[in-house]
């Protein structure tokens, strides 16, 4: 059985890719996740607090009191008091204070969604872009290595008589611009892991573009946008503080009973039974009509950044839809004009070789070389971005988008 065990667990671990495990890995150490995590379990008590509106208020209270006079004590005495108080009308604002609490719920809710989903989204910029600097390190130094080749080339010719001074020089500092071209691009891969490790992660397991030109992203017909579906949520929220301002200007009926033994000894009970409390607001200086106006006012906000998150997001989303389907086309053409480009390389190079072209018509081709190369690194780099983006701009976790 334990060895069924193990081979069933090697075998679902063999099955999650390196880029997820590395988007959980990120996602489990990330504090604002924890942050968002903690904050809905306070808004959860918070819920359930205000759905206990309809409820008394309960207290109990002891009291022990000694008074003395030049060390001599002249009075004691002992009480314990009971205190319920129940809130029978308030022109709804309890209500009001209830359904506020859950919307606010509900947008933290999908503030902890939308939260593991930006984390997702900048895991995946950080493992993307740590790719795209290594392939691009690779091809510099791949370059580098053309271009030593080819200044040797160069030197021996022009020791032999059969080329002038000018091209030795042109190649050298065509060299000399490689090296520093390689140097930045090892600066930007060391820069890539110092943000890497700011997050808390040693390494990433990532070694290779997880997906190919044939991936498609699972959206759904209509989108919810949780970033837009959170601000609906808050928007709500707004709406409820400002429905209960407005219960102020009501009147409240509360119910109190007291009980109370003074002292405890001697069971001198007093009671307070059914004593109701009327209250009508009449004038506060207008303290009641500007809390409600700003509350209103902040009501508007809310519903306008909601209105226009929407909009926004809605267009980014039919942007994105284009740009996967324009960079998929990319990535196709990248790889075929890499092939043609080295073949075409290769020719030259025999030529350059032979004498039958000049070192400035070298430098163009392998400067033709490394824009393929720049271009096909540059073409995975907005495809997997895009399909990323698109994917959690909807809602959707990655490994469920692009399983």
């Amino acid at each position: 059985m334990l060895i069924l065990l193990l081979s069933l667990m090697a075998q679902a671990s063999a099955e999650i890719s390196p880029f997820f495990g590395d988007l959980e890995n990120f996602k489990t150490k990330s504090l604002n996740l924890q942050t968002e995590e903690q904050s809905l379990v306070a808004s959860n008590d918070l819920l359930f607090s205000r759905r206990l509106f309809w409820t008394p208020k309960l207290s109990l209270s002891l009291e022990k009191n000694k008074s003395r006079l030049n060390n001599i004590e002249v009075s004691s005495s002992d009480s314990i008091n009971a205190d319920l108080t129940l809130n029978i009308f308030k022109g709804g604002s309890d209500w009001n204070s209830m359904k506020e609490a859950k919307a606010q719920n509900n947008a933290q809710e999908l503030q902890l969604l939308n939260e593991g989903l930006r984390v997702e989204v900048k895991a995946s910029d950080l493992i993307f872009k740590a790719l795209f600097i290594t392939e691009s390190q690779r091809i510099e130094e791949q370059l580098l290595k053309l271009k030593e080749e080819s200044f040797k080339i160069v030197k021996d010719r022009y020791g032999q008589g059969k080329i002038p001074l000018q091209e030795v020089n042109k190649s050298e500092v065509d060299l000399v611009q490689q090296k520093n071209k390689l140097r930045s691009a090892i600066l930007e891969l060391s820069e890539n892991k110092s943000q890497i490790s700011s997050l808390f992660i040693t390494s990433i397991q990532t070694k290779n573009w997880p997906f190919n030109e044939k991936t498609m992203p699972k959206l759904p017909e209509a989108a919810k946008l949780p970033v837009a579906q959170q601000k609906y949520w808050i928007s709500q929220s707004r709406e409820e503080t400002w429905k209960a301002t407005k219960g102020l200007h009501w009147p409240s009926l509360d119910f109190h009973l007291q009980y109370q033994e003074s002292p405890i000894v001697k069971r001198d009970n007093q009671r307070v039974i059914g004593l109701v409390t009327f209250t009508l607001p009449i004038w506060n200086r207008y303290e009641t009509s500007s809390q409600v106006s700003t509350a209103y006012a902040q009501y508007i906000g809310a519903l306008n950044d909601y209105k226009e998150t929407e909009q926004t997001l809605s267009q980014r989303l039919h942007f994105l839809k284009e740009k996967i389907e324009m960079a998929r086309l990319n990535l196709f053409e990248s790889k075929r004009n890499l092939e043609l480009s080295k073949k075409l390389y290769d020719d030259i190079l025999r030529s350059f070789r032979l004498g039958r072209i000049t070192t400035n018509d070298l430098i163009i081709e392998q400067n033709r070389l490394l824009e393929s190369e720049n271009n096909l690194a540059l073409s995975q780099l907005a495809f997997h971005q895009g399909i990323i983006e698109a994917c959690t701009l909807s809602g959707i976790k990655s490994s469920e988008c692009l399983e």
